[in-house]
């Protein structure tokens, strides 16, 4: 059972992503638009018309012809000096481009439209619903291209206009996708409350009472988003009984109402909170449901984190059965962010499948699945999962000894994510290149790489244990075989300096350990403070007594004592 908890924490790392990605094709921006003015009708009769088609076109799925017209409408209600409309029709624009993953395109276009409404002097109803719009389908853009900071600041503007216009329901959906951006920087503990005030809920309510409380929760499409999305952050955190209560509302708003794609996505919520907790059954039919959706994103999403969960728990007959399905299914998808974190996590899924079962996984397929990854992440534009796909890929090669160009594509994953400052990953592929480097023999660059991963890990010991267990540290997987990988190497080289670095570095996993245990950082903690008098609560200290007790750095403690004499 621990085995497969260690595995869980290992795979939630892109069970919540996928969902998220997901959420970007489904909950996208509707189209901009205010009433027509009777007093225009007649003025710009021909703007109307194309900008009628071109909605029609766009929901038939032809965004090409569809940006024809909307780039034509435009132009008209530029002649008929009707600036609102015009911007409107360039926020649509923008929406056809992303759909194109013309990214350039759609963030110029979305840019001109929000700076020609506020270039109107004069402020209206009509003028600030263009301009929350505008800024909504700036924040998707923002969010499908990796920039969730700046999508955050985008929705925090929504949020400000909806409320001045007084529409309390999109309101709520904007404030659910300012959460949605913290989730994405993993600040899931940051959007728990902003959520709990947009549903008007008490953060300190017992579980009954919240049970109570969610059912007096009026029914609308935006109230089961944004308890979806509240319960994703509680499972984030280790809240499994409020996440479960949270998505079990969601779910039957959801299903009351008819609404099929936020009815899967609560399914696969409700399958990672049970996944959470180890029930597996609960987590695989959930999951099974879930791969029913009609959309296809959807489908894949459900069918990638049930194939995971058949690995995790060594149902080798069924992965096996269910892989080629995913295989047939995953190429349909078109070049989007969606597609390319379901081939990454297909891809690690699939190495993962390899250390059951070599014979079932050919190492060619996931390179090549990589590398088309890799291709569609730079056409993206997102640094992020383009780090990801370069890192994964590195990872093929260094299963299959090809060390240079291993450590050339681990190279150039890790600086994307030290460009974006995405520490949460860039230990990873620190840790990746040091195992490289070791393995081609050149001892003074792994040391400095492991040395950069323990530094990275120390960088984000507050954040992350603020911020949530699924992205914290799985110490069996990574951040302790990083720490005793870099202590070998160090009391390999036999050199005093290196020696008493190698002190540093065991004193420092010891701070992460109660990091890990506690769920939070221990702020005050200090190297030289790790004794009976370090300032801890009784509990704690049992705990750290506990874990002391195992003595499992000894052999360590023992080379050093013995070495440093």
């Amino acid at each position: 059972m621990n085995r497969i908890k260690q595995n869980w924490k290992k795979s939630i790392r892109f069970c919540f992503p996928m969902v998220l990605t997901a959420l970007l094709c489904i909950t996208s921006p509707s189209f901009a638009q205010i009433p027509i003015i009777k007093g225009a009708i007649a003025q710009t009769q021909t703007a109307p018309s194309l900008d009628q088609q071109a909605r029609k076109n766009y929901q038939q799925g032809k965004f090409s012809d569809a940006a024809k017209l909307f780039q034509q409408a435009s132009l008209a209600y530029q002649s008929a000096k009707d600036p609102i409309r015009q911007a409107l029709s360039l926020s649509n624009l923008s929406l056809c481009y992303q759909q194109l993953a013309q990214w350039n395109d759609a963030s110029r276009t979305i840019t001109d439209s929000i700076n020609l409404l506020t270039s109107i002097k004069e402020t209206n109803f009509e003028k600030l619903s263009a301009l929350a719009q505008s800024f909504d389908i700036q924040g998707w853009l923002q969010l499908a291209r990796g920039q969730a900071d700046a999508a955050l600041k985008s929705w925090e503007r929504v949020t400000t206009l909806y409320t001045q216009l007084g529409k309390p329901n999109l309101v709520l959906t904007s404030q659910t996708n300012q959460a949605l951006a913290l989730q994405n920087l993993g600040l899931y503990r940051r959007s728990i409350p902003l959520l709990y005030t947009a549903l008007k809920l008490p953060q300190d309510a017992t579980d009954k009472k919240l049970k109570s409380l969610l059912s007096g929760i009026s029914d609308s499409p935006e109230t089961a988003t944004a308890l979806r999305t509240l319960g994703d952050s509680l499972r984030a955190v280790g809240n499994l009984p409020e996440a479960h209560l949270v998505l079990d509302r969601s779910l039957g708003i959801a299903n009351k109402l008819n609404l099929p794609d936020i009815i899967t996505l609560a399914q696969l919520s409700l399958g990672n909170t049970a996944r959470a907790e180890a029930d597996f059954p609960a987590a695989l039919n959930c999951y099974q449901q879930a791969a029913t959706s009609d959309s296809v994103n959807l489908r894949i999403q459900a069918q990638v984190n049930q194939l995971s969960l058949l690995v995790d728990s060594k149902q080798k007959d069924a992965a096996k059965s269910l892989l080629p399905q995913i295989q047939q299914q995953i190429q349909t998808l078109p070049p989007s962010y969606t597609a390319i974190e379901a081939r990454v996590n297909l891809a690690q899924t699939m190495m993962n499948m390899r250390k059951q079962t070599p014979e079932a996984i050919n190492l060619r397929e996931v390179a090549e699945l990589l590398s088309i990854t890799v291709q569609q992440a730079a056409y993206l534009g997102n640094p992020r999962i383009q780090a990801d796909a370069l890192g994964s890929l590195g990872n093929v090669y260094e299963e299959t000894h090809q060390w240079a160009e291993a450590e050339k594509l681990t190279q150039q994953a890790l600086q994307l994510a030290q460009q974006i400052n995405a520490g949460d990953i860039a230990y990873r592929w620190q840790w990746q290149l040091g195992r490289v480097t070791k393995a081609q023999g050149k001892i003074d660059s792994a040391i400095a790489a492991y040395k950069e991963a323990v530094g990275t890990i120390k960088s984000l010991r507050t954040d992350l244990a603020a911020a949530s267990p699924d992205v914290q540290f799985a110490f069996r997987d990574a951040v302790e075989p990083i720490h005793r990988e870099l202590v070998g190497l160090l009391v390999q080289s036999n050199q005093k300096d290196n020696l008493k670095t190698a002190r540093d570095v065991i004193e420092g996993l010891q701070l992460v350990e109660l990091d890990n245990f506690f769920r939070e950082a221990c702020l005050t903690g200090k190297p030289e403070l790790l004794h009976p008098f370090i300032e801890l609560s009784k509990k704690r200290l049992t705990i750290l007594a506990s874990m002391l007790k195992q003595q499992k750095y000894n052999f360590i403690h023992i080379q050093l004592q013995h070495r440093c004499m």
